[in-house]
Formats: structure tokens, sequence, C-alpha cells
């Protein structure tokens, strides 16, 4: 009797005591932030990284009956960055709107809160940048871009020194203005996101084990799209007509979109050079609302002007 009252007590403290608790307890997680370094250079922090890890394939034989893993690759690496950004990447992405292939080694660690290095780090090795993906301009949210980069190969490794590093938010344009002589777009609302980037492809070096080596293919220059009110788009459809009308290419015209600071300077400047209209659209309304239209502009070039750097993108045609 005594046995079972002893074993009763022990089980009662067990699952209403410290002893129960003492080994589902795990240490809360430790916030961390990751440092980014490009050939060595710190580059501050980045937020929302993802990628880097090996991924197989999946080969179909037999009408896709049988199933077999492929070539393992290291999969792209995404992250994203205040903008302007470090002058590293400020770099590669002059080379990226140039088509010019400069690789860089990234290492992304994680460091805590008080700047301590924790245990993991990412390198990737012999990287190209993809893409530079521009946010849609109409708020007065900081100005952040996310960067993707693809490595010949990524691997994990210890984490290096800390370097100097914050995570800064960004300029916050106060506003905008798009300017296309001869046409008035003095009450644009908002321009769409866009991403200038490139097809970066793997050649395979025989390895069955996913040795490869990267290439990258041609610029891509993205379409523009900008909003305004349909009071104000007489300009536009003007131009489009005249467009439509004359032979191809003939009515093509160049444009600047600068985002300004407080007080009305301009801190970032995209150029774009010979532009063409492609549409000039109704924006659907939920409700009732003031009429607004869309344009979308083709363009061929985009430089990108920042303190201290110029930038320039071309569409580039096969000889």
């Amino acid at each position: 009797m005594n046995h079972l009252l002893t074993t009763a007590v022990v089980a009662a403290s067990l699952i209403g005591g410290d002893l129960c608790a003492a080994p589902l307890t795990r240490d809360a997680p430790v916030p961390v932030s990751t440092v980014l370094t490009v050939d060595g250079v710190s580059c501050g922090l980045v937020t929302k990284w993802d990628g880097g890890d090996m991924r197989a394939g999946m080969i179909l034989e037999n009408g896709l009956v049988l199933k077999h893993q492929g070539m393992a690759q290291s999969a792209p690496v995404s992250f994203e960055v205040p903008f302007p950004c470090a002058k590293p990447l400020m770099d590669l992405i002059a080379d990226l709107c140039a088509g010019r292939q400069k690789r860089a080694n990234l290492v992304l660690a994680d460091v805590s809160s008080g700047g301590t290095p924790e245990v993991h780090a990412l390198e990737v090795h012999n990287a190209l940048l993809a893409e530079v993906r521009f946010p849609a301009l109409s708020s007065k949210d900081p100005l952040r871009v996310t960067l993707v980069f693809q490595g010949d190969y990524a691997q994990s490794s210890a984490p290096p020194p800390p370097l100097p590093g914050a995570l800064r938010n960004g300029f916050v344009p106060t506003s905008f203005g798009f300017e296309i002589p001869g046409v008035d777009l003095s009450r644009i609302s908002r321009v769409e996101a866009f991403t200038i980037k490139r097809k970066v492809a793997f050649d395979d070096l025989g390895d069955s084990k996913g040795a490869t080596m990267t290439h990258a293919e041609q610029t891509e220059i993205p379409n523009i799209l900008v909003t305004l009110p349909r009071e104000h788009s007489d300009g536009l459809a003007a131009w489009r007509d005249a467009s439509f009308a004359a032979s191809p290419g003939s009515n093509e015209k160049n444009g600047t979109l600068n985002l300004l600071d407080g007080s009305a300077r301009a801190i970032v400047t995209f150029q774009f050079t010979n532009l063409g209209i492609l549409r000039l659209s109704v924006v659907p309304n939920a409700g009732p609302a003031p009429r607004l239209m869309q344009a979308e502009f083709y363009c061929e070039n985009i430089s990108i002007t920042v303190p201290e750097i110029k930038t320039e993108a071309t569409r580039r045609t096969s000889s």
C-alpha cells in the first residue's frame, strides 16, 4: 500500500510540478539578423533571404510513368536590401544592366541581436546577379529591392568575424516625377513594379552528381506601366494615336523617372531610351471612383543614376 501511494505521489509530482516541465522546456530561439558580404566587403544587413540549398530535378521516362532523380543544382539565393544599396551591390547591378558577366562570392552569415556570429553561414561561390526587382511606386514606404543571385554552388561554413553593418530602411521617396518630352505626365499616381533580369543556365560538366557551371544569357528590359487620371491622359492618347499611325519605331521618345526627397532633389533617376507606347487602357473600378487609365511602354535601354554610380541596361539582340 505504501509502495502504491509513493508511486502515485511521484507521478503527481511529475505531472504537476517542475520535474515534468524540465524535459519539455527548450531554450527560446535567439533572434538573429543576416549580414551580407560581397567579395569580403560588408554590405550591411539583409532581410527575407531564401535559397542556396541543393535541389535535384526529376527525370520522367516511359510516358511519365517512371521517375528518377535528376542532376542536383544550387538553388538561386534571393534577399531584400535598401535602395540605393551598398557599392559592391550597385556595381553588380551595373554589370547586370550592361550585360557583363561579373561574378562575386557572397557570404550570408547569421548574427545574434548582440552582434555575435552564430554557427550558420552560407557561402555562394562564383555568383551571377540574375534579377533586380524594383517595387511599385505609389506610397511613402522605404525603397527596397530584391536581388536574385545564381551561384555555381553554395555551402555552409563557419561564420566570418562580425563586420560593421546596419539595417538601413532605405530611401523614402517623398514624391516622384515621370517626364516624357511633349507628353503631360504630371498627374501620374503610380508606377508598377518592374524587374531587370537575365536567365542564368547551368552547363552540365558530365558529373552525374551535379558538377556544373553557370552562364548568363542576354539582359531583358521590362515594360513600364503607369497609372493616371483619365482627365489628364490626353497627351498619352495623342502620342498613342500618332505612334499607331506612323511607321514602327519612328515615334519613340526618351523618358526620365526621378525619385525625389523632401527638398525635391532627385536621389534616384531612371532614364528610359527609345520608349514606345503599347496601350492606354481603362483601369477597372470596384465601385464609384474617379476613372483611371493605365499606359504601358516598352523601352530599349534603362540607365539608373544614384549618388556616385551610374548603371545602364540595354536590350540586346542576336546578331
